[in-house]
């Protein structure tokens, strides 16, 4: 894993940031460096320390190795572009392994390369958001959406940030508080867009719901709960039911990493899985909701969660 996070580190610049010079060197580089993750990929899902009963890191290494095998064949066929899509949407694999587990990387530390300093704080937010660095990340996360002209420019883009921003402090910090201070610093310096400041009330009872409740006890029925509530919420107004999401996804991830008790509890933990993955897979959250539903059927076929699992599957296939 640690060697895998050093070669990471030194190929994101040349593929999470938007300007890159398109030299010889940095495709010389990028064939390398693309060479070398390939190959500590495969030892990934067996070097995290995540229980092997959680598919998640399984699914992940998986769809990291399919990427960089696009990412190969693109860069044998001289395709310089499409190579560096590849391999920043292989950078989201690492995001979403990265969240699984609370704390910064101990393994590696970082400083900020001299040229990484010309790229904007959204792309360093992005950058530091893939090689665990998320106080970093967090940091530029911050002073990307207090960036008016930045928020007048890219709302789109802003407000994938600033939702980026909050799965990463919901799922590894588990931080209630520092949500709801996040969302009232962006209101305050004016850059949160008029479609979400309804969302963001939301967001901030919920947040203060969570903060009330941190002590209880996770479990699956609680956590079904959250999905639930997010839903609800969800169906009365868009993007209001975020922060219910990040909760549901933040105890499933405790739940996973510590181990259920029962096939029961799984099949219900594989569920709700391909319902969030469904639900924040435009939040830089990699997809799987296929693997998860037919984790779940092949768990028992017979259980009423199987049968919400195979229409949940036939839905998603229509």
């Amino acid at each position: 894993m640690q060697e895998a996070s050093k070669i990471l580190s030194d190929l994101m610049p040349k593929v999470v940031l938007s300007k890159w010079d398109d030299s010889q060197r940095d495709k010389d580089q990028l064939k390398a460096l693309v060479l070398q993750l390939s190959g500590v990929s495969h030892g990934i899902d067996s070097e995290t320390g995540v229980p092997s009963l959680d598919p998640t890191v399984k699914l992940i290494s998986r769809g990291l190795k399919q990427e960089l095998t696009k990412a190969q064949l693109h860069i044998d066929q001289g395709q310089w572009k499409s190579a560096q899509a590849e391999v920043k949407n292989a950078t989201q694999y690492c995001i979403a392994c990265h969240s699984m587990t609370t704390g910064a990387s101990s393994a590696y530390s970082l400083k900020l390369e001299p040229n990484l300093k010309a790229f904007s704080d959204y792309e360093k937010a992005v950058y530091y958001s893939a090689v665990r660095q998320f106080e970093l990340a967090i940091l530029f996360y911050e002073k990307a959406l207090s960036n008016k002209k930045w928020a007048a420019e890219s709302p789109s883009l802003w407000s994938e940030a600033l939702q980026s921003m909050l799965l990463i402090v919901g799922r590894t910090k588990r931080d209630p508080d520092l949500i709801m201070d996040l969302i009232s610093q962006f209101v305050d310096v004016g850059t949160f867009p008029k479609d979400l400041k309804a969302a963001a009330r939301q967001w901030k009872a919920d947040a203060r719901k969570w903060r009330e409740s941190k002590a209880a006890r996770i479990t699956i029925e609680t956590t079904y709960s959250y999905l639930s509530a997010a839903k609800r919420s969800e169906g009365r107004l868009k993007n209001s039911g975020l922060i219910m999401y990040i909760r549901a996804s933040s105890n499933l991830n405790e739940l996973l990493r510590m181990g259920a008790v029962s096939n029961y509890n799984y099949q219900r933990g594989y569920y709700i899985a391909g319902q969030l993955a469904d639900a924040l897979a435009d939040k830089r959250h990699r997809n799987f909701a296929n693997d998860y539903y037919t984790l779940c059927i092949d768990k028992s076929k017979k259980t009423k969660t199987a049968k919400l699992c195979a229409n949940a599957l036939k839905k998603r296939k229509i």
